[in-house]
């Protein structure tokens, strides 16, 4: 006990040097809970109601041994019914550092990586996605291209990632060639394999939409809405982006 209560306080002590020494702090991100197994032996009720004391506007994530304000799913980017943030290594080896030409075969690929975002952003969850820095300090060369890919398909449809997203259940995810996302005013289509034919046919819709266009440019698409089915009619032969 007198150990526990020697690691607790230093615990306590370097958060509220981090809360007090560094400005405003947005998220207090607790790691692993051992060795202690409760709250109780953490002091985590008392304690973070300190560290909110200190800075009123932060939010807790759920490893101290209490809930508190959101998920963290970690290897897995399952969707929770709360607020909730997959935690994923680069490679789904380490956290750290491994030699970079033998981890390239297991590296995220940049459709993997939007996979992920989609999950997320249907589902009201963050992706918090880990490279192991090199040890002078730069980015190994397996996750340079897929990262760099991914930036610049959100520098363009970022619109449907972005921004607080209801967890509503919109549909469609179950469907392979497709999924969605939706903040509300906006149902954004994610279309993994595109149709060859220059149309394409979705359901479950009861009313039509108003327009539909390709994010990535604004480009109109005629569609018909037939029942609870609408029926994209121009679609380009070539898929918009790679």
């Amino acid at each position: 006990n007198e150990a526990r209560r020697r690691f607790v306080a230093y615990i306590e002590a370097i958060n509220t040097e981090l809360l007090t020494q560094y400005g405003k702090i947005d998220v207090l991100w607790y790691d692993v809970a051992a060795p202690l197994e409760s709250w109780e032996g953490w002091d985590s009720l008392a304690r973070n109601q300190r560290m909110r004391a200190l800075q009123p506007r932060i939010i807790i994530n759920d490893r101290s041994r209490l809930a508190e304000d959101f998920g963290t799913p970690e290897g897995h980017v399952t969707a929770a019914d709360r607020d909730w943030e997959a935690c994923m290594t680069f490679n789904d080896i380490s956290w750290g550092y491994v030699d970079e030409v033998q981890a390239r075969p297991y590296a995220y690929t940049a459709p993997r990586i939007l996979k992920m975002l989609n999950t997320c952003a249907a589902h009201g969850g963050n992706l918090l996605l880990n490279i192991g820095p090199k040890p002078d300090g730069s980015v190994p060369a397996d996750a340079v291209e897929p990262l760099t890919q991914v930036g610049a398909w959100l520098a363009e449809n970022g619109e449907a990632v972005y921004g607080r997203r209801p967890r509503a259940n919109i549909g469609g995810n179950g469907v392979c060639a497709t999924s969605l996302s939706a903040d509300g005013r906006h149902v954004y289509l994610w279309n993994w394999i595109w149709p060859t034919g220059g149309s394409m046919g979705l359901g479950g819709y009861r009313t039509a939409p108003k327009s539909v266009t390709l994010l990535k440019d604004g480009t109109p698409l005629a569609f018909e809405h037939r029942g609870q089915r609408l029926l994209l009619t121009s679609l380009p032969k070539e898929r918009p982006d790679r």
